[in-house]
């Protein structure tokens, strides 16, 4: 499942990036081929790239060693490092070699080092001016340079001590190595020592955001650390009518659209509602609800690809007052039995729906007490839903519903969190 908020915080800060080239073009230290500031005095636009210099760039190394975890939880090591290769270094390797020499050439010809340069071989030129013309590309190269790094990391904690360390760090520790890493930033890479190599930190600047990466990949990545660190967090969630008649335009939207979570119900029958009692008119009740039955079990086969079963057993709704059948007679737990087999098998969550609660339908849980026993049996996990259909209905029934899963004999329940389900104490 895509991490959206990974997305969002990689176009941002590229348009930071952006924005702090443009004004880096008109600052007011005289760098070589920019524009310089705007007359004589003081240049407020300055404060802009100050601001921003300092933690684009190891933002965009944090992200990327978080989706360099993401990426191999899902894929051998060996793929993943192929795969990396073929997009970043070999295009930005043919990049540098094939199309920066022009610009490299402009930059050493028109500057003090023109002369020296002039006198050396042309292979030796020539690899001169396609490193000093690398430009962005040196990002790339980078990348693909703190990814092999990385293996070596990765094997070297083969059992995943340093990773489970890292996994418990705590908030102040986490500002402290921020505080730090920009300590060095300006120290090391900012303010070379002109008494000595000058630029030779900055030579070595990508290699100093090898620590932003590595704490991207064994600290940020952790769901723990995540949640520590301010943040809004809107996911994209979806509730499908399962249905025979529309299950091919179903796998259509799902394919269309990256949902976060898709919860799964069946609403209809044979094109009637089974939750006003229409559909029961002029049938044996026990083959209209086997019935409804019979299409849970088909419909969860078939549409495979979603988060959560919804409110089972719903069709208990209106048999408080109609009385469509006896929910103690033994066809009926025999139906329940077989329902939590088939759902065991497909691996889903089920949701404890109290929204019949808030609107007045059913004082009790989507499924009953009874049923969620039956689940729990089957080592089924839950979920607490509220299936508001207003603000004033999303805690309304809520204590309900947690009584009834501890009764059941549930101890935890399922939340999604960073794109992944977890399991939650409950707390009774």
């Amino acid at each position: 499942m895509r991490r959206h908020w990974i997305d969002n915080l990689r176009w941002v800060t590229v348009l930071l990036v952006l924005l702090y080239h443009v004004i880096y073009f008109y600052n007011n230290k005289g760098v070589f081929g920019g524009i310089g500031g705007f007359g004589n005095g003081p240049q407020y636009q300055d404060i802009v790239m100050y601001i921003l210099y300092p933690w684009f760039m190891p933002l965009l190394f944090i992200l990327a060693g978080i989706s360099a975890r993401y990426a191999l939880e899902k894929q051998p090591a060996k793929e993943w490092f192929k795969k990396r290769t073929r997009k970043l270094l070999v295009p930005s390797s043919i990049g540098i070699f094939f199309l920066s020499a022009g610009i490299g050439w402009i930059n050493t010809m028109t500057g003090p080092a023109a002369e020296s340069i002039a006198a050396l071989p042309g292979p030796v030129k020539y690899l001169i001016w396609s490193i000093s013309g690398i430009g962005p590309l040196w990002f790339i190269q980078d990348l693909w340079l703190l990814s092999l790094v990385l293996l070596i990391v990765r094997k070297m904690d083969a059992k995943g001590k340093f990773m489970e360390l890292c996994g418990k760090i705590g908030l102040v520790p986490l500002i402290l190595m921020g505080v730090f890493f920009w300590l060095g930033h300006q120290t090391l890479i900012m303010e070379p020592d002109p008494a000595g190599a000058n630029g030779l930190w900055n030579l070595y600047k990508p290699l100093f955001y090898l620590i932003p990466f590595l704490m991207g990949y064994f600290i940020f990545a952790h769901d723990r650390v995540q949640e520590m660190l301010p943040q809004i967090k809107i996911l994209k969630g979806i509730e499908i009518g399962m249905h025979r008649n529309c299950r091919e335009q179903v796998r259509q939207m799902m394919e269309q659209y990256d949902f976060d979570q898709v919860i799964a119900s069946v609403h209809y029958l044979e094109d009637a509602d089974p939750y006003s009692g229409g559909f029961f008119e002029g049938k044996d009740w026990k083959k209209a609800y086997g019935r409804y039955l019979e299409t849970i079990y088909d419909e969860v086969s078939c549409l495979g690809n979603f988060d959560i079963i919804g409110h089972l057993d719903i069709l208990r709704k209106r048999n408080s007052t109609v009385k469509f059948f006896d929910e103690n007679s033994q066809w009926y737990k025999n139906e329940l039995s077989a329902t939590a087999k088939t759902i065991a098998k497909s691996g889903k969550i089920v949701e404890v729906n109290y929204g019949g609660i808030a609107r007045g339908s059913l004082m009790d849980t989507y499924p009953s007490v009874d049923f969620l026993k039956m689940l729990k049996s089957f080592d089924i996990p839950i979920t607490i839903n509220s299936d508001a259909h207003n603000f004033d209905h999303i805690d309304t029934g809520y204590e309900i519903a947690i009584k009834n899963a501890i009764c059941a004999g549930y101890t935890e329940t399922q939340y999604l969190s960073n794109g992944r389900w977890h399991s939650q104490k409950i707390d009774s």
